[in-house]
């Protein structure tokens, strides 16, 4: 069987592996700062959304001195233009998240092949333990690659 594989192979399979191991592990990363960022906008964007009505309600419907009043649609008016700002970036992060999952997912059918490939490549390798143990390594650095895809895909399901 070793006639079907030889050491060329086996670096470019092993080449591949850390590469889009690597690779898949970086778009993770990625999208959970992305998911990150849009938690901390969120957060943001209800208390502006809050800080804007609780002034609006007292500009306009207090009896209040009129230099306060005057601040008070300042302040209301600034927050609910950071709204408008931030509603912007949301959509911005999420295109970002869109191409980013696309991404992973696109990388993880090419590394699923990669490991199914390594590993009938390593089923078929019996003469070099050393290589055998290198290849091992590498298939499961990228299942663990694949493993935090599969992570974020299901805290993706249940609702964000």
């Amino acid at each position: 069987m070793d006639q079907f594989y030889n050491s060329e192979d086996r670096e470019v399979l092993i080449s591949l592996l850390m590469e889009y191991s690597h690779r898949m592990l970086r778009i993770c990363d990625e999208i959970e700062e992305r998911r990150y960022d849009f938690s901390k906008r969120i957060l943001t964007l209800i208390l502006l959304a809050f800080a804007g009505s609780f002034a609006f309600y007292f500009s306009y419907l207090a009896i209040i001195n009129p230099n306060i009043r005057l601040l008070m649609v300042a302040v209301s008016s600034a927050a609910f233009c950071a709204v408008g700002y931030y509603m912007d970036h949301f959509y911005q992060i999420d295109q970002k998240l869109k191409l980013l999952r696309r991404d992973a997912k696109t990388f993880s059918n090419r590394l699923e092949k990669v490991v199914r490939l390594a590993s009938q490549m390593q089923e078929h390798i019996v003469t070099n333990p050393v290589s055998r143990i290198e290849l091992d390594l590498r298939i499961a650095d990228a299942e663990s690659a694949l493993a935090h895809l599969a992570h974020y895909q299901s805290v993706r399901n249940k609702g964000f």
